[in-house]
């Protein structure tokens, strides 16, 4: 069974975008303070507003923290590829913990779905 049968693809490129841009303007701009956790939640929040069903919270909220892991830790460390598979442990783990935070943050923009307005941007997802 294909775990992501019946996922809009969009969606899912949405999500993979969405982390990595994140990751980049929190190791970047924002830099590692509360704000960053903020930026997160929000994105998190709008990509489970968009999520038709429980099951695809989990594929994009996992999706979503892994990505959003992944490209704050690899702009964090300077980009430096070397430094990134030095530390893979370390890695592995907070990638977890953001595959997690990200399941979250899409739940709680599912269960928030009927009061938030965001119903024009429907017809892109």
């Amino acid at each position: 069974m294909n775990p992501l049968s019946g996922m809009d693809v969009r969606f899912m490129a949405a999500a993979v975008a969405l982390g990595a841009v994140c990751g980049f303007v929190a190791a970047h701009f924002v830099l590692v303070l509360w704000w960053s956790v903020i930026l997160w939640a929000i994105a998190g929040i709008s990509l489970g507003h968009f999520a038709k069903d429980l099951r695809e919270i989990l594929q994009v909220g996992i999706v979503y923290g892994f990505f959003l892991t992944m490209s704050f830790l690899f702009f964090s460390f300077g980009a430096s590829f070397d430094k990134f598979l030095s530390l893979a442990f370390l890695t592995l783990a907070l990638s977890i913990i953001g595959m997690i935070g990200g399941v979250i943050s899409a739940a709680v923009g599912w269960f928030l779905k009927p009061y938030l307005v965001l119903e024009p941007m429907k017809k892109y997802f």
